[in-house]
This record gives C-alpha cells, structure tokens and sequence, in this order.
C-alpha cells in the first residue's frame, strides 16, 4: 500500500493541463453547448447561431 496521500503529482499535472484547456469562459459555454443539446444531438449550426461564438 502507497504511503502517498492525495491525488499523485503525475496525475496532478495531467489534470491541470485538462483545467487550463478548458480554462476560459469562451471555451466553457462552447463545451456546455456541445454537451447538453436539446435533442441529445449537436451540430456546427447549434455553434454558429450561439451568442457564444463572435460573428
């Protein structure tokens, strides 16, 4: 059994590359989007007409 407390310092630095990608409001709202459609479906259509994306 491992004396090591907590979440490995590997694992740690994985996880945080994963929290910076998705670091950014612009980058959250596009995954909440792609994530819970109506429809259980989403298309590049969805994406273009949110008030996410700058024309």
């Amino acid at each position: 059994m491992s004396s090591q407390r907590g979440l490995p310092v590997v694992d740690a630095v994985d996880l945080a590359r994963v929290f910076k990608a998705v670091a950014d409001p612009i980058r959250l709202r596009l995954l909440s989007l792609i994530a819970s459609p109506p429809g259980g479906e989403a298309g590049v259509g969805d994406l273009k007409t949110s008030e996410t994306v700058p024309a």
